[in-house]
Formats: structure tokens, sequence, C-alpha cells
């Protein structure tokens, strides 16, 4: 009897998402480049993505927007960049 291999195609992406730091950050400021983001994470559509450096408001805001995604792992602390990573995919 043969057995037919499998195989498949998983796309993959990992973005550092970057914490958010002051108001003070200009053009890299979270809020300046949230929206962005989004549409480029809509526009690969990745099967599964990795996100670096999500603090609290960052992980709230991804998870509402990327509805059709499940979220695991958990966001970084407010406590700053500094401080302990928790990685989310």
């Amino acid at each position: 009897m043969f057995s037919q291999a499998l195989t498949f195609a998983v796309r993959a992406a990992n973005y550092n998402v970057r914490c958010k730091v002051s108001e003070g950050d200009g053009t890299n400021n979270w809020d300046n480049r949230k929206v962005d983001f989004v549409n480029l994470v809509k526009d690969i559509a990745p099967d599964v993505i990795g996100f670096q450096e999500v603090k609290s408001e960052q992980y709230s805001y991804l998870k509402g927007q990327l509805s059709g995604y499940a979220f695991y792992g958990s966001y970084r602390d407010n406590s700053g960049c500094t401080r302990r990573r928790h990685e989310c995919f």
C-alpha cells in the first residue's frame, strides 16, 4: 500500500511592534503606526504571526482589529521597555 505525503504551506510573519513610549517619539509613536501596521498584517494575511514588545494597550488594539486570529501569550507589563518581555503569537 502506498501512502501519500501531505504537504501544505504556512505563511508566517514576525513583527517587533516596538513598545509604546512617550509622545515625543514622533512618527515612530504607536498612534502614528497602528493603522498602517494592521493594514499590513491584513494585506500579507499570515497564518501565524508573532508580535514582540507588545504592551497592554497595543495588545488590546491588535486583538480588536485582528479578530480573525487567536491570540496566545501575553503582553508586556507597563513598567517600561527595559523590564521582562512577554511575547504573544
